[in-house]
């Protein structure tokens, strides 16, 4: 007679992930108990004893448990593995991205949504025990999901020079061959891209003023400030004008870095740059945003 399991208890075998068959037939768990409050039950045929809700790395190990071998993590998913920065609407929804390779159908299941992909050698890795696309593979199949900003700020991310994930080379080699949803995005943006970036905003903002026209600032501009003894590095810049554009993320709000930001902006002014500040309430229209510093870009032209 299996033991009468309580509301705490589970066999240890199972470990903190377990399928939900294995607990039945091996286990002599009940039903009643693997619908019990203190399991996470996100994953359909799945239970695990840790609330994986706002785990992601968590949740894509408990699907991995039972996927096809063939299968893997993909688009928004393989991206935030990878540390790449997304749209919050975008990151923060639950399903996960998981793709199995042409012809094999693709899989679907709650919380899942599934592709089917052609994809080649050198397209999927394993990264910490989850295979899931490459960083170039990943950033071709977000086209299909991002705006241009948003593709032209993943890609930066990917060629970042503190951490790169990718070389701009492999980036190209990764462009689909034959016209697919998001191939005109994607060679669009390759040109665009930077290793200089440090922040999807600031990506977001050159991609902007590019694709209005306009001429691209400078990433990352470096300012020398003799009298301070080291440089000032601008987030984006117009060197000739003397305009320093610079985006101020929430962390700005920190009383310590609110007083730095003053004086760097004092320090900046009086080497003769006009500084432009944003904040993320700018970014929700892009082509107001554009407007305003085309303004600003005429009116210091007609000074000089």
């Amino acid at each position: 007679m299996p033991p009468p399991w309580t509301a705490r208890e589970l066999p240890s075998e199972l470990g903190p992930m377990f399928r939900v068959r294995d607990a039945l037939d091996e286990s002599a768990v009940t039903e009643a108990r693997l619908r019990a409050r203190d399991l996470d039950a996100g994953v359909w045929g799945m239970r695990s004893t840790d609330d994986l809700s706002g785990d992601l790395r968590g949740r894509c190990e408990l699907y991995a448990a039972r996927l096809d071998q063939r299968a893997f993590f993909s688009h928004v998913t393989a991206a935030l593995l990878l540390g790449v920065v997304l749209p919050r609407e975008i990151a923060a929804r639950s399903d996960l991205h998981i793709s199995l390779p042409a012809p094999h159908r693709a899989p679907h299941c709650a919380g899942l949504i599934g592709h089917q992909l052609r994809v080649a050698a050198g397209d999927v890795i394993v990264r910490d025990g989850l295979r899931l696309t490459s960083p170039a593979r990943t950033w071709r199949d977000l086209a299909s999901i991002l705006s241009l900003p948003d593709l032209v700020a993943a890609g930066d991310r990917i060629l970042w020079r503190k951490r790169p994930l990718a070389s701009r080379e492999l980036l190209q080699r990764a462009l689909p061959t034959t016209p697919v949803r998001g191939s005109k995005n994607l060679r669009l943006a390759l040109p665009m891209l930077t290793d200089r970036a440090d922040s999807a905003p600031e990506s977001i903002v050159r991609a902007a003023l590019v694709l209005a026209g306009m001429p691209a600032p400078e990433p990352n501009h470096e300012v020398p400030d003799p009298a301070a003894g080291h440089s000032w590095w601008v987030d984006l810049a117009y060197p000739a004008l003397g305009l320093a554009i610079e985006y101020q993320g929430d962390h700005h709000r920190d009383v310590a870095q609110w007083r730095d930001d003053l004086r760097r902006r004092a320090r900046l002014e009086a080497l003769g740059w006009q500084v432009l500040e944003l904040t993320g309430d700018d970014l929700r229209d892009l082509a107001a945003l554009v407007r305003l510093i085309r303004e600003r870009i005429s009116r210091l032209s007609r000074r000089s």
